[in-house]
């Protein structure tokens, strides 16, 4: 059991990271907990340091509440409201200790603090009286313009916070955000590798975050090159500079690389976009270049969807693709091949 003094003695860094984001945004946190049918759920929640602890306090009778009560464990991360982590940020997980009358000045300092927000001080038996007994803790920063990231476990002497931090990579962090036409988007984070005279490599190392947006605007999230498990796996792209394509090197593929067919990519900020235009080509393990959804590509030059001058560069671009890509050897396999065990040796934690 650490509590939160504890944990600042041990790993001094990263709570120091945590408490300046809990205060830059008004102790807004984000709570993950488990439901009674085992998926997660994820609360706005704005924890109090109180006598030393780590206080998750909030509306009484709401059902993040009901999920501790019933399984201690939790995840608390510092509200991110930079894509670039500027500012850094925290994130803790341990179990909860529900505080009882024998607690003395640590539960009347609690119910002083619901009654300031008008709560009634007589019905403090409904109250959620929970402070956090923390397991384990990691912050990420930018350093000298690289990312930095440090991991701390309970147990471990406390200069281990120092020797868990990972070698610092680059920092750029960018978002790759692919348009369907005529409505719906996929997206996804990943570190930036480098360019070169292909273009642009982000690695998304494996179990990161896709989401989509259906065309009637539902959104889903699922992870990054999920295999037939739905597991995901690490994957690296290259933004090419001017081509009509965007190439996926994905981990344990049954392809070598996946490309869609696109507008050439552009860069707004930090943040990639291109529009696919339905052509997928692929090498497999074997050698051999294919193309998928050719039908769908010809429905949507028939409906207007993708333009005359947009579908000859297109099929421009497949013809080019298959010369490059089955030349033996070919270097922009290679190029790929190489940049993915680069990103897979670097160790990066999921986005």
């Amino acid at each position: 059991m650490t509590t939160w003094a504890e944990f600042e003695q041990h790993a001094p860094h990263i709570a120091e990271i945590f408490r300046r984001r809990h205060a830059a945004t008004g102790n807004l946190c984000f709570l993950a907990t488990l439901r009674a049918d085992g998926f997660p759920r994820i609360s706005p929640l704005e924890p109090q340091f109180v006598r030393d602890e780590l206080a998750l306090v909030g509306m009484p009778g709401t059902r993040k509440f009901d999920d501790l009560h019933r399984d201690p464990r939790f995840s608390l991360h510092t509200a991110t409201v930079d894509t670039q982590v500027g500012e850094g940020d925290a994130k803790l997980w341990g179990r909860v200790r529900q505080v009882d009358a024998a607690a003395g000045e640590l539960r009347d300092r609690l119910v002083e603090i619901y009654g300031a927000v008008g709560h009634d001080r007589s019905e403090q038996d409904a109250f959620p009286m929970f402070v956090a007994d923390v397991v384990g803790a990691s912050s990420l920063e930018l350093v000298d313009n690289r990312l930095r990231i440090t991991t701390w476990k309970a147990g471990e002497a406390s200069n281990n916070s120092t020797r868990s931090e990972r070698r610092a990579v680059s920092s750029r962090l960018v978002t790759v955000q692919k348009w369907k036409r005529p409505a719906g988007s996929g997206s996804w984070r990943g570190y930036v590798l480098g360019s070169d005279g292909y273009g642009c490599w982000v690695f998304t190392p494996a179990h990161s975050t896709y989401t989509g947006v259906h065309p009637d605007g539902h959104a889903e999230t699922c992870e990054v090159a999920q295999d037939n498990q739905r597991v995901g796996r690490s994957c690296v792209v290259l933004l090419p500079s001017g081509g009509w394509y965007v190439a996926h090197w994905v981990w344990r593929s049954e392809h070598v690389v996946d490309i869609d067919i696109a507008t050439p990519p552009t860069k707004f900020g930090d943040v990639w976009m291109y529009d696919d235009l339905e052509l997928d080509p692929f090498v497999d393990a074997g050698g051999t270049f294919g193309v998928d959804d050719e039908d769908e590509f010809d429905i949507a030059c028939e409906r207007g969807r993708i333009g005359p001058v947009a579908r000859l560069r297109a099929l421009e671009e497949v013809r080019s693709l298959r010369r490059r890509l089955t030349v033996e050897p070919s270097p922009l396999l290679l190029a790929g091949v190489t940049r993915l065990a680069e990103g897979r040796a670097l160790d990066l934690v999921p986005l």
